[in-house]
């Protein structure tokens, strides 16, 4: 479905499978937007319509656009112009109508160069789908982008409400940052602001165990603070971590302690993505529900085990941003692996990791180190890549199926009408006089057989065509093998003589009846016997024979002596225009659809046809149809 909005920019999409695309258009845009909802059947399309000199105007950051003008030149400064932009989502270029520099929209940055009638195939809705995935894509990143922002802020305003005061402070003893339980515990009676710590230099003890100090209040008594350091990393620099709790009234001190703690594990415990706390020396120690929920193990059975359990590789101190918490710029970095699930199966997964520096704990021991891990799971990423990486090769099967159609049919369809046309030319114009009557009428015999093939190649073309789109429908009657095999005789048998090829009828006369569509049959065995006088060399022969298996399907098998198929050939032969080395020169005429017609004939009846040959001896293509086609009624088993 496509909407189109009145103005720029847009506010916001209200659909999670909503799209922002922008078409720059100078002409009739009403049938270019139904092409693009065909082509997007599955998306909500927020189509905004400009001009070239509309770009000026704001556009929304990473939106896909569809430059649509009347000239080259236009059309490659459009595509420079929205592809210059820092946030500049992909560009599909309609080709303009006439000559011009295609490749010069390309090299302007265009993802894609499409002509306005490729809009409706497959190609084209796929290369299209394909770059509008890209835009929803890029914005799914901008917003993972917002949402980590997000989690920094609420990180922020978490420590800025904690009951304890926090203090960071640098190796020089300068604050970097104070909550605000900091500025109201140290804020004193002598008119120090208590949004004035932050800058200034802050004298604390070293980093060690809890310490008591005083700090004065504003009516002069003293207030009783616990204070304790931890170095650690912020932000890509070593500091101080002051910690500080009023023990003046130690009731309500724990109760905010443990409303504090309640919310961090509340924080912890919604969170989408897994965590894992393990100690230095890869034991686990804590796990959240997400991480349960994407293993299928419990917490109880993960606690105390190797991390080796759930990532094969662990978690090794260069994934740690090399012990200090950070990887670069004070944010873990992000590495993908494989987490084990209890049921045996893998996840693919992001995975985080920071370390921190226990104090207090001996140098080298597990206890002097805490690795937390955070895990993404990506499966739905992957799957849109290996969609993507799918609707490719498609797209290239369809395009090289596209031209070996042309390739093959160019040839096959000038021939006929090559000589359709030159030889009614001649007789149009009596170029050997009015009296060469008989040399006219054989050039009317060459025009009628050349008519002939050249209608046999349209039906193939349209019946491979009916049969792929499911709408070649089989009209049963009762059919005589014998004697279809007999009429089909008569129709390759002046090839066959021409030729001095025989042809075998080995079919028993008490055949059984077969129910078929006669029409089906009798084009499977024409083609069949067709391929085998063509490839057969003089003098060789062509056998059909038929039995019923013990299984009571009916078999029909044509064999001929002539070249055979290598193995690796006969897949090549049973695609539409495919050919085998021993045709490959066109010698023998034929589009290539014979064979894979036949097998889907014989499909549709519930058989199958297969290819047994021997190059240098000859092939046998046999066709099955099964049991319950075949009246056995009439047949007597030998």
């Amino acid at each position: 479905m496509t909407c189109a909005d009145a103005g720029l920019p847009w506010v916001g999409r209200e659909l999670a499978n909503s799209v922002d695309l922008l078409l720059v258009c100078d002409g009739p845009t009403e049938d270019l937007s139904q092409r693009i909802e065909q082509a997007l059947p599955d998306l909500t399309v927020r189509l905004q319509v400009v001009g070239a000199a509309d770009l000026d105007r704001p556009i929304p950051p990473n939106t896909a656009a569809i430059v649509a003008l009347e000239s080259v030149a236009a059309t490659v400064a459009a595509v420079e112009r929205l592809t210059a932009r820092p946030t500049a989502g992909p560009v599909v270029a309609i080709a303009p109508a006439g000559d011009g520099d295609l490749a010069a929209v390309e090299r302007a940055g265009a993802a894609e160069v499409l002509m306005r009638a490729e809009l409706d195939s497959r190609v084209g809705c796929r290369l299209l789908g394909r770059v509008v995935a890209d835009a929803q894509w890029i914005d799914r990143l901008d917003e993972w982008k917002a949402i980590a922002r997000e989690a920094s802020q609420r990180f922020d305003e978490l420590l800025d409400r904690h009951a304890d005061g926090i203090l960071v402070i640098d190796p020089t003893g300068l604050c970097l940052y104070a909550n605000a339980a900091a500025r109201s515990l140290l804020a004193a009676g002598d008119g120090d602001g208590v949004g004035d710590l932050a800058g200034r230099v802050v004298g604390i003890p070293l980093a060690g165990d809890d310490t008591l100090v005083d700090a004065p209040r504003a009516d002069g008594s003293l207030r009783a603070l616990s204070l304790k350091v931890t170095e650690m990393m912020w932000k890509g620099r070593p500091v101080r971590l002051a910690a500080l709790r009023d023990l003046t009234g130690s009731t309500a001190a724990e109760a905010q302690a443990r409303q504090a703690e309640a919310r961090l594990a509340a924080v912890l415990n919604t969170m989408a993505e897994g965590l894992i706390v393990a100690d230095g020396s890869g034991t686990i120690r804590a796990v959240n529900p997400a991480t349960e929920r994407m293993t299928g193990f419990a917490a109880a059975d993960l606690i105390g085990g190797p991390v080796e359990r759930l990532l094969a590789r662990g978690l090794a101190p260069e994934d740690a941003g090399g012990g200090g918490g950070t990887a670069t710029g004070g944010h873990p970095a992000w590495q993908e692996a494989d987490l084990q699930c209890k049921t045996g199966a893998v996840v693919p997964v992001q995975v985080a990791t920071a370390a921190i520096a226990e104090p207090g704990a001996a140098a080298g021991s597990p206890q002097s180190r805490t690795c937390v891990a955070v895990l993404y799971d990506v499966r739905d990423r992957k799957q849109a890549e290996a969609s993507i990486l799918a609707a490719k090769a498609q797209a290239d099967v369809a395009n090289r199926t596209k031209s070996e159609f042309l390739a093959n049919m160019s040839h096959e369809l000038r021939t006929p009408l090559n000589a359709i046309i030159g030889f009614a030319e001649l007789v149009r114009d009596q170029a050997f006089g009015p009296d060469a009557a008989h040399r006219y009428a054989d050039y009317g015999k060459i025009i009628f057989d050349s008519g002939q093939h050249l209608l046999q190649l349209i039906n193939d073309v349209l019946d491979m065509s009916r049969i792929e789109a499911g709408s070649y429908a089989l009209n049963e009657s009762t059919v005589r093998i014998g004697q279809m095999v007999r009429n089909c005789f008569v129709m390759v048998g002046m090839r066959a003589r021409s030729a001095m090829i025989s042809l075998i009828d080995d079919v028993p006369d008490d055949l059984p009846e077969l129910r078929a569509d006669a029409r089906a049959v009798k084009r499977v065995l024409q083609n069949l016997l067709s391929n085998a006088v063509k490839f057969t060399p003089p003098g060789g022969q062509v056998t059909v024979s038929a039995g019923v298996e013990a299984d009571g399907s009916l078999r029909i098998t044509i064999g001929d002596t002539g070249p055979g198929i290598s193995d690796d050939a006969i897949p090549l032969v049973m695609t539409p225009f495919g050919r085998s080395q021993r045709n490959s020169a066109r010698m023998r005429g034929g589009a290539g659809l014979g064979l894979p017609i036949s097998a889907n004939l014989m499909q549709m009846h519930g058989g199958r046809l297969h290819i047994e040959s021997t190059p240098g001896e000859g092939t046998k293509v046999h066709c099955h149809f099964p049991a319950d086609r075949v009246n056995q009624t009439l047949w007597r088993r030998p």
